[in-house]
């Protein structure tokens, strides 16, 4: 597979990496837990060497950690990455430990803070504790993951953490329906910090797999069905007219243009897209040999596809 250096972590990665909140059963409605720990295998099958998980992602770093005892692969061929939500020191810790155990793992290769405090005190908290789990070795690198940077001050705020320094990785929500995060990868980047892209898919939206009729109803449990029903009916037939146009050729499906979109970000070391079974992991593996998106056909889908993050934040609380 294709691999790409993590900024100057002096880690290289493969560029698709497995996002694994889906096998963990939160936030995209039902998962059959029984295709979780398969799910993970068939990525390490096909090659895949950076896996994506989180205490918040539910019994996530539970199957990863099943996946990679089964498989038998040593510890230091594939990055393991997770995140802790909390901003309390010793909670942090509690979960860097829970993180640890689950995963069966000594160290955490990338520890992301999810969701970084928007209080600069509290973040500097934060990034004090993750600099004793560094200094200790239970963590190699201190990453950020970044959300809803639809914001000019949300973008401001990213910039910031990029000057701070503190941080070696940054997790970005990227796709062709969010082209103007590009230039904080490119800023990041530049400072030396690997960038990782999540949300390539925009929660699968941008799959394929989901027609024009479709309807989330599991408000409990996965947050497409917060849209209000008219802008997603909108969406999605905005989806399926991209769908029509870009996924001819060498690109048999959304997915595939999703993805070489990412990747044909030059300052993108890898992206995250996750799979709840084995069939959905082995398709998002396919864009490993892709080509990349002409920058005529970037810009077109771009100009495609600018009203659909509107549309996908109808009736959420932004």
């Amino acid at each position: 597979m294709q691999t790409a250096a993590l900024g100057e972590t002096g880690v290289t990665v493969t560029r698709l990496g497995f996002g694994s909140q889906t096998i963990g059963g939160l936030g995209y409605g039902p998962q059959d837990q029984s295709l979780s720990v398969p799910a993970t295998l068939a990525y390490l099958d096909g090659g895949g060497r950076l896996i994506d998980t989180a205490r918040g992602y539910g019994t996530s770093e539970i199957h990863v950690g099943r996946a990679l005892t089964s498989y038998g692969m040593p510890s230091h061929l594939v990055t393991i990455c997770s995140k802790s939500g909390s901003t309390h020191p010793p909670c942090i810790e509690a979960d860097l430990e829970t993180s640890r155990h689950c995963l069966g793992r000594d160290h955490i290769d990338v520890y992301y803070v999810h969701v970084p405090p928007a209080d600069r005190a509290a973040l500097m908290r934060v990034l004090d504790a993750y600099e004793g789990f560094r200094r200790d070795g239970r963590i190699r690198f201190i990453g950020l993951s970044c959300k809803r940077l639809d914001r000019p001050e949300a973008c401001d705020e990213v910039r910031g953490w990029i000057r701070d320094g503190r941080a070696q990785v940054m997790q970005f929500p990227y796709s062709f329906a969010r082209p103007w995060v590009g230039e904080l990868i490119a800023e990041a980047r530049a400072a030396g910090i690997g960038c990782v892209v999540r949300q390539a898919l925009e929660g699968g939206l941008l799959s394929g797999a989901y027609r024009p009729g479709h309807r989330f109803t599991d408000r409990a449990n996965d947050g497409r069905a917060g849209v209000e029903p008219a802008a997603m009916a909108e969406a999605l037939e905005l989806i399926d007219a991209i769908r029509q146009r870009f996924a001819v050729g060498a690109y048999a499906t959304l997915a595939d243009v999703s993805l070489a979109y990412v990747l044909s970000h030059p300052d993108v070391a890898a992206t995250i897209p996750g799979g709840g079974d084995p069939d959905q992991v082995q398709t998002n593996l396919r864009a490993d040999a892709l080509p990349p998106l002409t920058p005529e056909d970037r810009r077109e889908l771009e100009a495609m596809a600018a009203p659909l993050m509107s549309l996908l934040r109808a009736g959420k609380d932004h």
